[in-house]
């Protein structure tokens, strides 16, 4: 919750309660959720434009990482951007389940790839994110 306070204060936002909802439930949750999701955990506590627009500030402010298929997973791990060293996101999720994870610690291997891939692409001038999507040891 610290994170999230801190992201509002930075941007002179306050912290509402449609906001306490939202970054517990992603929080708590150890699978990636969709808006529709989140609405539903939620009990109907807050509407659904609501969430959507929190959603899309996450976003903005690094709290949440987007995944292609439309859910969303919180960023696990503090990180600004004043940082000298940019820090690659890798995220894995599960196809089948939607259970997702951000790995925290990379090394160099990591960081080499990430160059590789930004020289390789023709549209990419910094890699943020590597998503890696397969099954899980459950699923599989």
């Amino acid at each position: 919750m610290m994170q999230l306070e801190t992201k509002l204060k930075e941007k002179n936002l306050r912290l509402t309660e449609s906001r306490k909802l939202l970054f517990k439930a992603l929080h708590s949750s150890k699978k990636s959720l969709s808006p529709k999701d989140l609405y539903k955990s939620l009990k109907e506590k807050t509407d659904l434009a609501s969430i959507y627009r929190n959603i899309l500030l996450f976003k903005e402010l690094g709290i949440v990482h987007s995944l292609s298929e439309g859910t969303y997973s919180i960023c696990h791990h503090q990180h600004s951007e004043s940082e000298s060293h940019s820090h690659i996101h890798i995220i894995v999720s599960c196809t089948k389940c939607s259970r997702t994870e951000e790995i925290k610690e990379h090394n160099q291997m990591i960081c080499k790839a990430s160059n590789e891939i930004k020289k390789l692409s023709k549209i990419l001038s910094k890699v943020s994110a590597i998503v890696l999507q397969g099954q899980c040891s459950k699923c599989s």
